[in-house]
């Protein structure tokens, strides 16, 4: 039953699935490329979300657009310079040249500080000349509803925050390698300065020398993190940041002596890696043992019982029981009858060698590797069981065994009420990955309002993308690092069985040193 278990991928949900799919086997370095990356911001992050409240309750004609791309009701101008244009009939003249010109307002900023910037009316930008996004996924297929799904995503990032200055450009890679590249080349030729997508990272690859041949970005919602250079941001859910937030969690509220125990999968062999360098790079973490196995392997039993020190701790119950035995019944003090009783209703006595255990996988698997555990005496009252963002997961929160789990994932709670709108749009929730359209194109929407203000006409450039001071969307903050890989601002979760619950909140800033 529970080698069968291990091998039934079919039921694992259709994220978990993605997440083991997608991920590839990268260079052995890439971890240290990964953790490396991390400086304290000098900013808070650009909030991708917070011009939707302000476009819901406002006319574009109320609005001023800010050069850091900002919406600004007019309630919150205080001055605007002399300059000001009478004549809105010349600015428009000059839109189809790229010739928007622009104000200095005084504002007051989120924090109610008095600022000065560059802006335009909201409504004059939508006269420019429309900048257009790509975004490549699979509309037809077998991964059809995955990319509809984004797709769906994408669209209501769209309707919240774009205006008409926007517009995005669905292309179907049907999934193929084939279909990808000539999604990407239709794309180029219908004008697209970014490229959002594609999902799997062999169409990424496809795509990667149509971009680089036309001096386009792309920002794929792959996690082959090998797929990222200073031309392609990898987007995707990776496991690094999610390793490293729950260990150095857990170590901080004192498990420190900590163990892993990881398929022979791509994905294991990331968080491997990762388990190894969080804990060479942070002196509290002990980092006891990694062991590996094999889905199907009859000798997987035997493997947990070694790991566990299944029998070590056996043998050290049955010595705890005959040291009291051997003392004649009528001469035994109330503790140590009380102390015998407990220890007959035991399965083992003693420690175990780890505080807490790394389990980086999902679904069925991970359910069946906690029933192995629990019949050799590890439960979460002995081990605490970490994981990654393959819990968020709603049949993971079902299941008995995993309740007092912690895991990293981005907070959810940005992402509530888009759930709700999905579901009220759409007629079904949303799949976990469906955020990454939304902030992907909410992302392309700002910047390109961004570059329209200051008069940029190099859309999309590299400083626009690896801004430091990062962004916040509907899964937290985020950044690109300037080898395109995206670092997350994460919570601590924990499994309870009303479902997953915050012990630890997501950083709402990166204006922090991270090691």
């Amino acid at each position: 039953m529970i080698m069968a278990a291990l091998n039934k991928t079919a039921s694992l949900s259709l994220f978990v699935m993605l997440g083991m799919a997608l991920l590839l086997i990268g260079c052995s370095n890439s971890v240290d490329n990964f953790l490396n990356v991390s400086k304290a911001s000098e900013q808070p992050p650009a909030n991708l979300l917070a011009s939707k409240d302000v476009l819901a309750s406002n006319e574009n004609q109320d609005l001023w657009l800010a050069e850091t791309g900002e919406i600004l009701p007019e309630n919150r101008i205080i001055e605007q310079s002399p300059q000001l244009r009478s004549n809105k009939d010349i600015a428009i003249e000059r839109f189809p040249k790229g010739d928007i010109q622009t104000d200095t307002v005084t504002y007051r900023n989120d924090q109610n500080r008095v600022e000065q910037t560059k802006a335009v009316p909201y409504e004059d930008i939508n006269r420019a000349q429309k900048i257009k996004v790509a975004i490549l996924l699979p509309l037809s297929g077998e991964h059809e509803k995955v990319g509809r799904a984004i797709l769906n995503a994408a669209q209501m990032a769209l309707f919240d925050i774009a205006g008409d200055y926007f517009e995005l450009i669905p292309r179907d890679t049907k999934g193929s390698v084939k279909g990808a590249e000539q999604a990407a080349i239709s794309a180029v030729n219908n004008g697209a300065k970014l490229i959002l997508g594609p999902l799997f990272a062999r169409n990424a690859r496809a795509v990667k020398p149509v971009a680089r041949k036309n001096d386009l970005k792309i920002i794929t919602f792959s996690t082959d993190w090998t797929l990222a250079d200073r031309n392609t941001y990898v987007m995707g859910f990776m496991p690094f940041d999610q390793v490293q937030r729950v260990m150095r969690f857990a170590a901080e509220q004192g498990l420190v002596d900590q163990a892993a125990l990881a398929p022979y999968t791509a994905y294991g062999d990331v968080v491997t890696r990762t388990f190894s360098a969080v804990a060479n790079r942070t002196p509290l973490i002990n980092p006891v043992m990694i062991e590996r196995y094999r889905a199907g392997d009859e000798n997987f039993n035997d493997l947990v019982r070694k790991f566990t020190q299944y029998d070590e701790r056996v043998l050290q119950l049955e010595e705890a029981i005959a040291e009291i035995e051997i003392i004649p019944e009528e001469e035994r003090t109330e503790d140590e009858m009380n102390e015998l009783a407990r220890l007959k209703i035991q399965h083992t006595e003693g420690d175990l060698p780890f505080q807490a255990i790394v389990l980086p996988m999902g679904g069925t698997e991970v359910r069946a590797v906690t029933s192995v555990l629990k019949f050799y005496d590890v439960d979460l009252s002995r081990a605490r069981f970490l994981g990654t963002g393959l819990w968020d997961d709603p049949s993971i929160y079902n299941e008995v065994s995993m309740r007092g789990a912690w895991y990293a994932a981005p907070s959810p709670k940005n992402r509530a009420s888009f759930e709700t709108k999905y579901q009220s749009v759409y007629g079904e929730k949303p799949l976990r990955i469906a955020t990454l359209g939304y902030d992907a194109t909410a992302l392309a929407a700002i910047l390109a309002r961004q570059d329209i203000v200051s008069g940029d006409r190099n859309f999309y450039d590299y400083e626009d993308l690896t801004n430091p001071n990062g962004f916040v969307g509907l899964d937290g903050i985020f950044r690109f690092s300037g080898n395109g890989l995206v670092e997350r601002g994460l919570a601590v979760m924990e499994i309870t069985k009303r479902g997953p619950r915050i012990i630890s909140p997501a950083p709402k800033t990166f204006q922090f040193e991270r090691f």
